[in-house]
């Protein structure tokens, strides 16, 4: 992992799924859930509450153009693993 990908990593919000998703920056949304998955720095409870948060907000700010379908998919087989 390169230093640019490991600060990243290192500082993700508590919200960063779910933030990425709002503000429709789904170009950043498999960084950013590749981030929460590699980060040391948030607990399990944590990274169960950014793939629920992102569940919720995914359909209402992301079309199937933009990869809604597999976007939700990813986080659901992560939340089912991590659960």
């Amino acid at each position: 992992m390169n230093r640019k990908n490991r600060l990243f990593t290192e500082n993700i919000s508590r919200f960063a799924l779910q933030s990425v998703v709002k503000t429709r920056k789904t170009q950043l949304f498999y960084r950013a859930l590749n981030a929460v998955d590699g980060t040391l720095n948030l607990v399990h409870e944590e990274k169960l509450l950014q793939y629920r948060l992102a569940m919720k907000v995914i359909p209402g700010n992301m079309t199937l153009k933009q990869g809604q379908l597999k976007a939700m998919q990813e986080i659901f087989k992560r939340y089912r693993i991590l659960k």
